[in-house]
C-alpha cells in the first residue's frame, strides 16, 4: 500500500543502499529526472555508530532515474555494490571513511558532484570526540553522472572547503553543500556548520570557478522566536532562483521541544537577506512530519526544490519513521508538491503503483 509522500525506500538485499537512504538531489533532464542520494548497506565498513558518525546515514552515493520524477529505478554504478561514489582508498584523505553526495550541478558538459566526507580519525563535536569529525566538503566530476573522478582540493586533505578555527562558528564541521552558479558570474555555496558556543546555522562561501572557495560567514540562523519550529538549529537547505529573487527550503529543529526535524520556507531578494514564511504546520513549519506510525512520522529533512513547468514546485525530502526494517534504520525518500501561490502549503504525493524497491538496472 502506498503512503503519502513515499517514493523510494532502501534498496534490495545486496545493494549499496540496503540499510538506509537520504538526501535526494534531483535534476530534470531531457529524458526525465535523475536522482543522486547517499546511504549505506548494513555491513558498511565505515558504519561505526548507528547511522555512521553523528547519526548521519551516509556511506556511499548512488543514482536512480525516472521518466516522471515519481517512479524511480536504480541505476547500477561502477562502485561497490552499484554505487557511483565510495570512500577514498587513499589513507589520510578527508573522505576515507564515508561520503555523501549533496548536490549536482551541470557545468561545462559535465556533472559536478559536491559531497561531504568523513575521515577515520576523531574530532570535537558538542564537547565530545566523535569519529569522522570534522566533516569536510569535496568535489567529483563525471561526463555521464555515473563514473566520477575526484577533484583534488587544496583546502586540506583533498577537500575544497574545511572547518573553521576552534573558536569559529563552523569549527566542528562543514557539511551538506548546495551550490548555485550566479547569473552575474561566479558561484555560491550554501552549507551549514557548528562550533563551540554557536548553534548550527547556514553560511555561504563564494568562488570564481566552483573549485576554490572563500567563506563569507553566516547568512541564516535559528529563529528569534523560541516557540518556532526552527528555534534551535538550522541544518540542510536548498536555494533556487525564484521570481527575481531566491527561494529556500530548509530543515530545522525547535527549542525546548522534542528534537523533531521539520521543513520551512524562506525568501530573499539577493540570496543573503532572508525572510521566513510561517507555515500551517506544527510550530510554523511548512512540511510537517507524518501522523504517528507513518514512514516519515519522526523527521523530515534534506529538502531539494525542483521547479516545474507552469510554476509548480516539487520538494524532495528524506523521512524517518518508527518502524525499523530487517536491513537497517530505513530512512526513505519522499516528495511533496506546491501548485498554488502560497509557498508554505505543500501536499505529499500518493503513488498509485508500488515501484519503490525496483531492482537496479545496469549502465
Amino acid at each position: 500500500m502506498s503512503e503519502p509522500g513515499l517514493i523510494l525506500s532502501p534498496g534490495p538485499p545486496g545493494s549499496w543502499d540496503e540499510a538506509v537512504i537520504s538526501c535526494p538531489v534531483v535534476l530534470r533532464e531531457k529524458q526525465g529526472y535523475r536522482l543522486w542520494y547517499y546511504g549505506r548497506e548494513p555491513d558498511f565498513p565505515g558504519g561505526g555508530i548507528e547511522g555512521g558518525g553523528d547519526g548521519i546515514p551516509m556511506g556511499r552515493t548512488g543514482v536512480a532515474v525516472s521518466a516522471d520524477g515519481l517512479h524511480f529505478e536504480r541505476v547500477r554504478g561502477p562502485g561497490q555494490r552499484g554505487s557511483v561514489l565510495d570512500p577514498s582508498t587513499h589513507p589520510g584523505r578527508f573522505d576515507e571513511w564515508q561520503v555523501g553526495g549533496t548536490d549536482v550541478v551541470r557545468h561545462a558538459g559535465a556533472y559536478w558532484l559536491y559531497y561531504m566526507g568523513a575521515w577515520r580519525g576523531e574530532g570535537p563535536l558538542g564537547g565530545q570526540l566523535r569519529k569522522g569529525f570534522p566533516l569536510r566538503i569535496g568535489l567529483a566530476r563525471s561526463a555521464d553522472g555515473l563514473h566520477f573522478e575526484r577533484v583534488e582540493g587544496d583546502a586540506g586533505a583533498g577537500a575544497i572547503l574545511v572547518n573553521g578555527m576552534p573558536e569559529e562558528w563552523d569549527a566542528w564541521f562543514v557539511g551538506w553543500p548546495r551550490v548555485l552558479p550566479l547569473p552575474t558570474g561566479g558561484w555560491r555555496m550554501y552549507y551549514h556548520g557548528a562550533g563551540p558556543g554557536h548553534p548550527r546555522a547556514c553560511g555561504i562561501a563564494e568562488s570564481a570557478d566552483g573549485v576554490h572557495w572563500e567563506k563569507r560567514g553566516v547568512v541564516f540562523g535559528p529563529s528569534n522566536d523560541p516557540a518556532a519550529f526552527d528555534g534551535l538549529v538550522i541544518s540542510t537547505r536548498h536555494v533556487i532562483p525564484w521570481q527575481g529573487g531566491y527561494l529556500m527550503a530548509y530543515e530545522a529543529q525547535p527549542l525546548g521541544q522534542p528534537p523533531v526535524y521539520r521543513i520551512g520556507i524562506a525568501i530573499s531578494p539577493d540570496g543573503l537577506r532572508w525572510e521566513r514564511l510561517p507555515g500551517p504546520g506544527t510550530l510554523g513549519c511548512s512540511l510537517d512530519v507524518g501522523p504517528p506510525g507513518a514512514w516519515d512520522s519522526l523527521a523530515v529533512g534534506t529538502p531539494y526544490l525542483v521547479p516545474e513547468e507552469g510554476g509548480a514546485l516539487r520538494l524532495y525530502y528524506v523521512g524517518f519513521g518508527p518502524r525499523p526494517t530487517p536491513r537497517g534504520v530505513g530512512g526513505s525518500i519522499g516528495l511533496a508538491v506546491c501548485t498554488g501561490r502560497d509557498l508554505t502549503r505543500w501536499e505529499k504525493v500518493l503513488l498509485t503503483t508500488e515501484t519503490r524497491s525496483t531492482p537496479a538496472r545496469g549502465t
